[in-house]
């Protein structure tokens, strides 16, 4: 089974997936690498339209930032 995540807000809408990859690409952009991200952890706020996120490295480090979807 398959299944599908969406954000939706005014008609408008986002697939969960997408967000993930967004997050990961601002990452990349950023000079990180996959292999030293350690945990995600992603929010939304509806009201703003807004995903926040904070990446934990495996040096103990952190990276806050934010896309915006709509």
């Amino acid at each position: 089974m398959k299944l599908n995540w969406y954000l939706q807000k005014n008609g408008k809408e986002i697939e969960i997936k997408e967000v993930e990859k967004k997050v990961k690409e601002e990452l990349k952009n950023e000079g990180y690498k996959t292999k030293d991200v350690q945990d995600v952890k992603i929010y939304f706020n509806a009201d703003e339209g807004i995903a926040y996120y904070t990446a934990l490295f495996t040096e103990m480090k952190s990276k806050s930032g934010k896309i915006v979807l709509f």
